[in-house]
């Protein structure tokens, strides 16, 4: 509803067969309010939302999209935050039949960020993944959603989760599946991996599963790890100081991520850069 009357900031995409790719900068101010639609009639976007603080800010943010039949979009959500920084993250999506849908969300830091993102399979034989990977630290807190409702028959929907915690920060992870009456063969999965590296770093996930219908495949899995110090003895036989093996160690927790998306130039350099100084540290 902020976003909805109060909206400072706003963009209106539209894609009829052919191929997109945006990158959109949100530029820092003292409060940020977006409201933003996106509509894929038929064809492919890759859209890339960027915003990044070095100040005292708060933002919100709520976009909904329309993705049509044969359809694939890719969406990668950027949030580089400062320690006193509020966040507050709304994707809203809905997808027809045979659609491929990724998206990726990645919150970094911030005193306060809170990510809500939730697709509803309104057709058939799509295809959805949301992969989350969260960075926290201090005494911050990351408070993120998401959520797949099945409606159609064949689909397949994945939640993906990876946190990193020190200090004394939190991440809390929920994950909601919901397969309705009717959506036959239906499969669905949600995974949550938590990195904590510190005594007081603390990671909660809450996964759910609701399911109507009796032909499907649903499951939830959660882990929770530290950094394993024989690992970090064996390869500080190897030549490697204690800090350069932990923080080798961090950024393989991360691998998959540096392999998904590959940036170029500066959205490269911001990813890197902020596991680099999460790993300093």
């Amino acid at each position: 509803l902020l976003s909805d009357v109060f909206f400072n900031k706003g963009f209106y995409i539209s894609v009829e067969n052919e191929r997109e790719e945006y990158l959109i900068e949100i530029p820092e101010n003292n409060v940020v309010i977006e409201n933003n639609v996106v509509n894929i009639s038929k064809g492919f976007l890759k859209l890339t939302h960027f915003f990044k603080s070095e100040n005292s800010s708060f933002r919100n943010s709520v976009t909904r999209v329309l993705i049509g039949e044969n359809s694939k979009a890719v969406f990668i959500t950027l949030n580089f935050l400062s320690s006193n920084s509020t966040n507050i993250e709304s994707l809203f999506i809905d997808v027809k039949s045979n659609v491929n849908l990724e998206v990726y969300d990645l919150n970094f830091c911030g005193k306060r960020s809170i990510s809500h993102v939730f697709v509803r399979f309104l057709g058939d034989d799509s295809k959805v993944k949301i992969f989350s990977y969260s960075l926290q630290r201090s005494k911050n807190v990351s408070d993120l959603l998401y959520g797949m409702r099945f409606y159609g028959k064949n689909n397949e929907g994945s939640i993906l989760g990876k946190c990193a915690v020190k200090d004394e920060g939190k991440i809390v992870m929920r994950g909601i599946l919901d397969i309705k009456k009717n959506a036959k063969n239906t499969t669905a999965r949600e995974q949550a991996d938590f990195l904590l590296l510190s005594k007081k770093a603390t990671g909660d996930a809450i996964p759910s599963i609701f399911v109507d219908e009796n032909e499907v495949t649903a499951s939830h899995g959660v882990t929770f790890g530290k950094i394993n110090e024989e690992i970090i003895y064996y390869m500080m036989t190897r030549g490697f100081t204690e800090k350069e093996a932990r923080k080798l160690l961090i950024f393989g927790f991360f691998s998959d991520l540096l392999e998904k998306i590959r940036m170029e130039g500066n959205l490269g350099d911001e990813l890197k850069s902020s596991l680099q100084g999460f790993s300093d540290t």
